[in-house]
């Protein structure tokens, strides 16, 4: 029997209970009823806001790296085989069906997939499912041994017939259109220089990098994480102390940084800024800088 074929054996009925244990497809597993499983992200969503969108994304991409080792390790799958033996085992767990709606070029490293009942499609207004959208980023990039973005195009949350996804190189998934990107681009370059900045960073609240000066050597897509947990529990903190939204503010012995979330109502979505400025320079004159700059970020989404 190939891999592919074994993944029609999976059956619920072959399930065992032992001593708090279910097993079944050959490892333990747990049962979770759907309301538990959108209660942790609506609980972690209160306090972290946006920025549980990065990590929800985060942690379903080391999982299907994840997977994608195990398939390709202990069943001795090439690649192409254990991604698609991947999304037929997702879809027998629970995780929504492609019903053979994928379309994958080689050629130019990008996937297109659909995916129907999403278990993750459930804030209503947005694209929300960030760890399936986070385990196939990490899936494709195993696949390809190479970073890629991914964008999810359409989503039931959203009002959508289904959950789309589109896969593959940064320069062919950009997240906004020329003129926006180029206007962001701006931005960015204008509070650098009116907070007398050594670098800065614009990102999605997703975690997607959009600009940066800052150096290779840091592990940018980590900082911008961390970053946008930090600043978007900033917010909350702000509304619960009743000060209003605030820039975050970290000081270190060779500098500072200064954060600062930028959410866009309307849009559903929003936006990290980041500034390194040095140990000595003015945390209020960078602070009134990055503040400007959200205020333009808020300007090009209201076209």
């Amino acid at each position: 029997m190939g891999l592919l074929e074994e993944t029609k054996n999976f059956t619920f009925k072959d399930f065992s209970i032992f001593k708090g244990e279910i097993k079944g497809f050959n490892f333990r597993i747990i049962i979770l009823h759907i309301n538990q499983f959108k209660e942790i992200y609506k609980t972690a969503s209160r306090y972290l806001r946006d920025g549980i969108r990065t990590l929800y994304t985060k942690i379903g991409e080391n999982i299907g790296k994840g997977f994608m080792d195990i398939v390709t390790t202990k069943k001795k799958a090439d690649k192409s085989t254990a991604f698609k033996f991947i999304l037929r085992s997702l879809e027998r767990g629970g995780w929504g069906a492609t019903l053979g709606n994928i379309k994958i070029d080689d050629e130019n490293n990008s996937i297109y997939i659909e995916i129907q009942n999403s278990p993750e499609a459930f804030e209503e207004g947005i694209a929300s499912c960030f760890g399936i959208k986070g385990i196939l980023k990490g899936m494709a990039e195993s696949l390809y041994d190479k970073e890629l973005e991914i964008n999810e195009t359409e989503c039931i949350a959203k009002g959508d017939r289904i959950c789309k996804f589109q896969i593959g190189p940064r320069e062919n998934i950009p997240p906004y259109d020329e003129e926006t990107m180029n206007s962001l681009n701006k931005i960015m370059n204008t509070f650098k220089t009116k907070a007398g900045a050594i670098a800065t960073l614009i990102a999605t609240t997703e975690g997607r990098i959009l600009f940066s000066t800052f150096s290779d050597e840091i592990d940018q897509d980590k900082a911008a994480l961390i970053s946008s947990m930090i600043a978007q529990a900033s917010i909350s903190t702000g509304e619960v102390f009743k000060v209003g939204l605030p820039f975050t503010t970290i000081h270190g012995d060779g500098g500072q940084l200064i954060l600062m979330p930028v959410e866009i109502p309307n849009k559903k979505t929003g936006f990290l800024l980041v500034a390194e400025i040095g140990p000595n320079s003015s945390t209020q004159l960078a602070g009134l800088a990055i503040k400007s700059g959200a205020k333009e970020v808020l300007e090009v989404f209201k076209k």
